[in-house]
């Protein structure tokens, strides 16, 4: 898990292959941000200008997510 950059949310690697955002004013979940059926990620961190995450896959490769462009 990691807190983004501007310290409302948190973001954690969730069952069921997704990145949750926790929206810590209110304890409530965010976004879910879900990755393919057959990776599993195993962590993630903040990276960049602090508006990408870097999620770790189980077969040992990275996923990068971002804002859209």
């Amino acid at each position: 898990m990691c807190f983004l950059a501007d310290g409302g949310f948190l973001a954690t690697v969730c069952q069921g292959n997704a990145v949750q955002l926790w929206d810590l004013e209110t304890g409530a979940p965010g976004a879910t941000l879900w990755g393919p059926v057959d990776e599993t990620f195993v962590g993630l961190a903040l990276f960049g200008e602090a508006n990408h995450l870097a999620v770790a896959l189980a077969d040992g490769r990275i996923r990068v997510l971002g804002p859209a462009a």
